[in-house]
This record gives C-alpha cells, structure tokens and sequence, in this order.
C-alpha cells in the first residue's frame, strides 16, 4: 500500500472538517443577563446579549413560562443555554479604539423571553411576583449553566464563524423542531453581519419580494413580503425556495424539504440560468393570467392556494415546460393547463368537493396514492402523464 494514502482514505472515511467553532462550558447570574439583554432589535441591539437574525420570533404560552419560572424558584435545573460570543474592534477619531463584546442567543431565547417577562411583571408565579425582595434575590442569583461558542482560533474570518454558527443554530432545538423555513432564513444573507448567504436563498427572496415578477406571486400563488420577523413571511420561504429551485435545477427539487436542497445552498447562480428561471415563471404567469381571464375568480374562492405549493400544479407545470422547451410548444402547454385548471375549479364549485379530491376523481384515478400525493420526479411524471391523457380524452 501507498505510503500517501492517509488511513482515512484506506478506510474510506472522510478527513475530519476544519474546527470552526470550539465551546466551554460556564456559568451566569439570572439578574447579570437579564439587566443587558435585548431580544427584540437583533443585530441593531447594543447590549451585552443580544438575538442573532435567523433566530425566530418564537412565544410560548403564559402557563409554560410560569411552569419555568416556579422551577427556577424551586431550584430546578432548566437546561443550558447556548451563547455565542463576538468581539469587534473599531478605530475612532484621534486614535482611540472602540471595542465592543457581545453574546448572541443561539438557543434559550424562549426561556429568556419567560424570564424577562417575570422580571417585568407581565407573569406571576404562585410563590409570588418579582416585586416580591425575598423572591426578587432567589431569582436574580440563581446561576444558569452556558455552553459558550467561540472561533476555534483567531485566523478564523467573521464570514466563516457565522456560517458555522448558522448550521450549528439547525441542528438546535427547543421545544419546537425546527421548520424547513426556519432552516432556509439561516441560510438568508444578513447585510448587518456581513454574512454572504445562499445564492439560492438570497434569489428567491430578491424573487418574491422586490424583483417584477413578485407582483404576480403574490397575485397567484399568495405569496406575502417574505420576512424573517414576521410568522406569515417567514413560513411561506420552504414554499418559495422549491418552486424556485425547481425551475432553476429541475423539478426533483418541487418539495419543501430542506435537506433535499443542501447541495444546491452554496451553488452560484449565474444570469443565463436566472434569465432562463424568469422565463419559465412568465409562461407559468401567462397560463394563470388567461385561467383566470376564462373563468374570474370567485368571491370566495381561494385561488391562490393551488398554486401556493409545487403539489397541485406548479410542479407538474414546470416539468411540462421542462420537456418541452421550445416556444412553439407554449401554446399547447398553454392550452391544457387552463383547461384542466379550469374544469377542475368549476367541478369543485358545482360538486363542493375540494381540489385535491377533484384531481383524484377525474384526473389520478389510476394513480397510486404516491404517485398523487408525493413530490419526486417520478410522481410529478406520473400526474402530468395523467393530466395529458385526460386532456386528450375530453378534446372538444
């Protein structure tokens, strides 16, 4: 055997990653935290601990933060909190040097949040209120546990530190999984930390929300301004990064699932296959504009939720103008969206059956349950096999 071969490649074992963050454990007063944190500014805070921009904008219920709170009072552990520290330096006029130390709250923004809310009498407790000196001292000096999080070394760049730091923040949890939506925001590019993002999330967000086309999201698929601090602009992003990742890579990637797209996050987007996306979503629009011009919607109908995932329609449609890429196709394609769009609306407004039921009965029938529910591109296939064969049945 070679002696330049490394025992990892002998074993076929990949090299160990290059250490980016290394971690201590230590330990904190309640009342040290609570009297310089800030939860609500994110990067523009300027206390000692602050919320980092793909954190969410989680609550929980009144009667889980005073279970908390009474079992801190009671002497209960409540699981570290994990913290991750920054240190900037800036140069001001007459030679003088600002330095500026803080900690972002990587997980226990909840339980921060509870204890906040003790403190500023939004809560009580059945041993009492903050107010209360005997159980204002028992609270401030109890000590949480804090897994600290710093650059493994001082060679490593701010950029790459917040990259690991937005991969360690996905394999976090507290209380509540973490969404595919919440997962693609810490992917988002952050101007405040100079943090690049992903070229994919950074495009479909630029998509949604500034570029022409977003009008027409929003008209037709119902889309809102997407937006990490709001809860209806944060969760529609999944949504969004499949259907544009399906147009730009193919319709394998018409899911929300975000590990399905792992290896698409850090591939750069160059203009010919941008122009290429914008061009597919203008056909798409077009089949939707004359959808509605034949048939307007209804008062109380809700229109936009067919086309507010890829399962119903969008991933079929971009697939059919995937396998049929020339121009002098786009009438046909055209032509049997609107009218299988259309007869399905009309059947689901006579029948008040949904539109998924709709499909299953005239369209899918002879599909699995797979084949009609489920987001490879085999099942994608399978239903614009379907769709075609039952446009070719009821020809006019």
């Amino acid at each position: 055997m070679s002696d330049n071969v490394s025992i990892s490649e002998q074993n076929n074992c990949l090299d160990l990653p290059k250490k980016i963050l290394t971690r201590y454990p230590t330990i904190c007063p309640i009342g040290t935290i609570l009297e310089d944190i800030d939860l609500e500014k994110f990067e523009k805070a300027s206390t000692k601990y602050r919320k980092p921009s793909y954190q969410r904008m989680m609550s929980k219920s009144v009667e889980w933060q005073v279970k908390l709170i009474e079992s801190i009072l009671e002497g209960n552990t409540i699981g570290p909190l994990t913290l991750s520290k920054w240190s900037h330096c800036q140069l001001l006029e007459h030679g003088e040097t600002d330095y500026d130390e803080f900690y972002n709250i990587e997980d226990g923004q909840c339980r921060l949040s509870a204890m906040l809310n003790f403190k500023n009498g939004n809560i009580t407790t059945k041993y009492g209120n903050y107010e209360n000196m005997k159980i204002k001292i028992a609270f401030d000096t109890t000590t949480l546990s804090l897994e600290m999080l710093d650059k493994a070394n001082s060679r490593i760049r701010d950029s790459e530190y917040l990259t690991a730091l937005c991969n360690n923040f996905q394999l976090l949890q507290e209380g509540s999984p973490l969404t595919a939506s919440d997962r693609f925001w810490a992917q988002s590019k952050s101007d405040d930390t100079n943090f690049p993002g992903s070229p994919l999330v950074n495009l479909t967000v630029e998509m949604i929300n500034n570029n022409s086309l977003g009008v027409l999201f929003r008209n037709f698929c119902g889309f809102v301004t997407l937006n990490s601090r709001t809860p209806n602009g944060r969760k529609k992003l999944a949504d969004a990064v499949s259907i544009i990742a399906a147009a730009l890579y193919g319709v394998e990637y018409a899911n929300s699932k975000f590990f399905d797209k792992v290896p698409l996050l850090s591939r750069n987007i160059d203009d010919e296959e941008q122009t290429n996306m914008e061009r597919i979503f203008k056909i798409i629009f077009g089949i939707l504009a004359e959808v509605e011009t034949n048939e307007p919607r209804r008062s109380n109908e809700r229109f936009a939720s067919y086309f507010s995932t890829p399962q119903k329609f969008i991933g079929s449609m971009l697939l059919d103008i995937e396998q049929n890429s020339n121009p002098q196709h786009e009438g046909e394609i055209k032509e049997r969206w609107v009218k299988v769009i259309n007869v399905m609306r009309n059947m689901s407004f006579d029948t008040s059956k949904n539109m998924t039921e709709c499909l299953d009965e005239c369209v899918y029938s002879n599909l699995t349950t797979g084949n009609r529910r489920n987001c490879t591109r085999g099942d994608y296939e399978a239903r614009l096999d379907a769709i075609k064969e039952w446009c070719n049945r009821n020809e006019e």
